[in-house]
């Protein structure tokens, strides 16, 4: 039985690929700005940024998602959300468009990518595919707690 619920994503580029965030986790999105390394964090964290005195991880998503590495550019975006423990920062090449998608246009996750845990679905569209991040699957509990303990080194 078909359903009309919508959801509304943010959506991004990395490299040329189209990725979404719901709506509701994101924060705000600013330009790229100074990272400052946090030593003993895990390999996908890129350190910490100030914001209005809070100290927010920067995650690599290039690296999370085996994207080619490139430097970080004035052009690049920081997306600013919110997980269910943290605020974190995710560097992209741009941020796109706000979409409203049906919840039955959205392929589930498990059927397709199996070996990537923090992608939830996807959507197919005309001019390709969207990866739906799933943020709260970003850092797996190792990870977590490694980045709890170096936050709490700062």
């Amino acid at each position: 039985m078909a359903t009309d619920k919508k959801v509304i994503f943010a959506t991004f580029l990395l490299d040329e690929q189209k990725y979404a965030l719901a709506i509701d986790v994101l924060i705000r999105v600013i330009h790229s700005l100074y990272i400052t390394p946090l030593p003993k964090s895990p390999e996908i964290i890129l350190g910490i940024i100030n914001i209005e005195g809070n100290l927010i991880p920067v995650a690599d998503l290039r690296k999370r998602f085996r994207i080619r590495q490139k430097n970080i550019e004035l052009k690049d975006q920081f997306i600013i959300a919110q997980t269910k423990t943290r605020q974190i920062s995710l560097v992209v090449d741009k941020v796109g468009d706000i979409i409203n998608i049906s919840q039955d246009e959205i392929i589930n996750e498990k059927n397709i990518l199996p070996e990537m845990p923090y992608i939830k679905g996807l959507i197919a569209l005309e001019d390709g595919v969207i990866l739906i991040n799933d943020l709260d699957a970003f850092l797996n509990l190792e990870e977590e707690k490694m980045l709890d303990q170096a936050l709490n080194n700062v």
